[in-house]
């Protein structure tokens, strides 16, 4: 039915005493070997009302690439798809509703535009639970953009965090999902949703079936938990996300991200480069009052010399300028006024945000 156009519903669904559910497609076609048979074929169709597949089975794929639907696209109530649900580039005007379906291959929305919600599922709903996914499919909603995005959480933490595990409920999301460049405006919908009971653990364990790692997924959430004042479950998803990138770098790109994490976190929790301070200091200090030099001063070496060699731009005292070490220590003093400006340099670009997510 591809370019087909209709002025109201497209519908396709059990009715009261039936005596049989709908189905479309055999369960073993006469396609070619290595090709999936599309059983529904709607591409580039116009629906002006929504499109309804309820309690049904369909025996291979559904196509519906840059279909155009006026209202909903429900696929739910226990519907049945054995092969791809490709939905590429649709426009979808209210909302996708994919719960308590039953999920044989991937789901593909890239480029779609949904002007309501996704739903898998919905809080609160006996009706509107998760739906159910293959152990080998995948979400993908690159580029796709919806108002709001919602599933059948109810508050309750992930089991030991773990995909498929989701504190013994139905987990509503795949283990693969691709959502970069996937645009949201809100979390949660229809019953009121559980945005705010998520926990950071929840969100990062939803991060992490990204596929391919990209640190879009990360900036997004972060930006959205900022807006609702989650600053520090933010914090986390943007550190997380530094950290995916470390463990996915090679070579130069590697080092350099070592180098954040250990000097400001990453530019995210930037004080540990005082700690860094600190112990460069307390080092300083016992080296250099054990020096020769030292005990013949006339000034005291210790605290306030090991801070002012440390410092860069900053001279606490200029008679700690004159003093000149022999031996080991001459070159230990060359190593403490080095990592000075390594602890400057990074705490200069972490605040201005170089290194942030």
């Amino acid at each position: 039915m591809d370019r087909i156009r209709i002025g109201g519903d497209l519908l396709l669904r059990t009715y009261a005493n039936a005596p049989r559910t709908p189905a479309i497609g055999r369960a073993s076609g006469n396609h070619n070997p290595g090709e999936e048979a599309i059983a529904l074929n709607l591409n580039s169709a116009r629906i002006d009302g929504r499109i309804e597949v309820s309690s049904a089975s369909i025996h291979g794929a559904v196509s519906l690439d840059a279909t155009t639907v006026g209202k909903d696209i429900w696929i739910r109530d226990n519907t049945r798809i054995s092969g791809r649900l490709d939905m590429t580039f649709a426009q979808i005007g209210q909302n996708l509703d994919l719960s308590t379906t039953i999920l044989g291959a991937d789901v593909d929305a890239t480029g779609a535009v949904i002007k309501g919600e996704l739903r898998l599922g919905a809080y609160g709903s006996t009706r509107l639970t998760a739906p159910v996914w293959d152990s080998s499919s995948r979400l993908i909603l690159r580029n796709a953009s919806a108002s709001a995005w919602l599933d059948s959480y109810q508050g309750t933490d992930i089991d030991d965090v773990a995909c498929g595990s989701f504190d013994r409920q139905p987990d509503p999301w795949p283990c693969e999902i691709d959502i970069i460049d996937f645009t949201y405006s809100r979390i949660g919908g229809l019953g009121g949703g559980a945005e705010f009971g998520r926990s950071t653990d929840w969100f990062l364990d939803w991060l992490s079936r990204q596929r391919p790692f990209s640190l879009d997924p990360y900036r997004r959430l972060a930006n959205h938990l900022e807006n609702d004042g989650r600053d520090a479950t933010a914090r986390s998803v943007r550190f997380a996300g530094k950290q995916a990138q470390f463990d996915n770098a090679t070579g130069m790109e590697w080092l350099l991200l070592f180098l954040q994490k250990i000097f400001v976190g990453y530019g995210i929790f930037t004080g540990i480069v005082f700690l860094w301070m600190a112990g460069l200091v307390a080092l300083g200090a016992i080296i250099f009052s054990r020096t020769s030099e030292a005990r013949k001063s006339e000034i005291p070496i210790s605290i306030a010399f090991s801070v002012d060699m440390l410092l860069p731009f900053v001279q606490l005292r200029s008679r700690h300028s004159g003093i000149d070490f022999a031996g080991p220590v001459r070159f230990y003093l060359y190593f403490h006024k080095f990592m000075g400006w390594v602890c400057a340099l990074f705490f200069v670009s972490a605040l201005g945000g170089l290194f942030e997510v």
